[in-house]
């Protein structure tokens, strides 16, 4: 009855292991390091790490009370939803097909057949 019982529990535990070993490979993911206060747009890259790959995302970081200041900017209101920064970027404009884009390098390659999950959080 013990082994039976324990065999049950390891084999229900199997599909949900994956959920346990959960890892960041993103480095500075709440955008708190930083190389310098930023004091106006596309200064993406004063967050330590990250960089600019099309036109021109913004870096808004409490040490600035105006342009890319937080939580109020030029572009709204949005306090940081950890920390102390956050980043900006448009998507996409379907008039000018203007996209902008950022990213930074991960602190382990990716395996090819290995399953990942990505989340972040995004605010208009």
């Amino acid at each position: 009855m013990k082994n039976s019982l324990l065999l049950f529990l390891f084999l229900f535990s199997l599909p949900h292991a994956r959920d346990c070993f959960a890892q960041n490979l993103v480095p500075n993911a709440s955008f708190e390091d930083t190389v310098a206060c930023p004091n106006n747009y596309n200064e993406m890259n004063y967050a330590t790490g990250w960089d600019t790959y099309r036109f021109s995302p913004d870096y808004f970081n409490t040490c600035n009370a105006n342009v890319v200041g937080v939580p109020s900017n030029d572009f709204g209101f949005q306090y940081p939803r950890t920390g102390n920064a956050y980043a900006g970027f448009a998507s996409f404009d379907n008039t000018l097909f203007y996209r902008e884009n950022f990213g930074i390098q991960l602190t382990q390659s990716l395996t090819i057949g290995q399953q990942y999950f990505v989340s972040f959080f995004v605010s208009m």
